[in-house]
């Protein structure tokens, strides 16, 4: 089997990427979770919703969307703030994970390029670990915001029946 110079030459820097990689998953999933607690259906029924949208930028509308016909105006504007701060650790997480990462050992450096516009940026372990922090403290937020909308949601109850009103029953005798 040919050696991986990159894991031997630049172990930090690739536990990093790791970490990152990983930590994006449970992101990912425990945005699941958020969008059951806001629309109040079972985690499965969510789950089964929500993984229909393959883009994470569709998932986030879709939960910005909910929230704001399900939820107080203030949890709303919250878990609005909260996607964007998805999505910019989105960019870095996609950043590492969808572009070229190559290393010079002569240099001393291992980069990441944008194959399209040739673009390079040098990965040093304090950068790839601000943003492996970044998702960490991001993930343990998603996961605080989907217990405080399930305790909102439980307090106050409106269901899923504030976007789709049941049809009215009609007046009078039928004809």
């Amino acid at each position: 089997m040919p050696k991986v110079d990159a894991i031997d030459n630049f172990p930090k820097e690739c536990a990093a990427i790791g970490r990152i990689t990983i930590a994006w998953s449970h992101v990912e999933l425990d945005m699941n979770f958020l969008f059951a607690a806001i629309v109040g259906v079972r985690v499965e029924t969510a789950i089964t919703m929500f993984e229909t949208l393959r883009a994470n930028r569709s998932r986030q509308e879709m939960i910005n969307g909910c929230a704001k016909k399900l939820l107080r105006p203030e949890l709303a504007h919250e878990i609005e703030k909260l996607m964007r701060r998805v999505q910019n650790c989105a960019k870095k997480r996609n950043f590492l994970n969808h572009y070229f990462i190559g290393f010079d050992v002569t240099r001393g450096v291992m980069n990441a390029t944008q194959i399209s516009t040739g673009k390079q940026t040098i990965l040093t372990e304090p950068f790839l670990l601000e943003i492996d922090k970044d998702i960490m403290v991001l993930w343990n937020d998603i996961k605080a915001m989907a217990k405080t909308v399930g305790a909102d949601r439980t307090a106050r109850i409106p269901r899923v029946s504030a976007i789709y009103p049941a049809p009215k029953k009609p007046q009078g005798k039928p004809t």
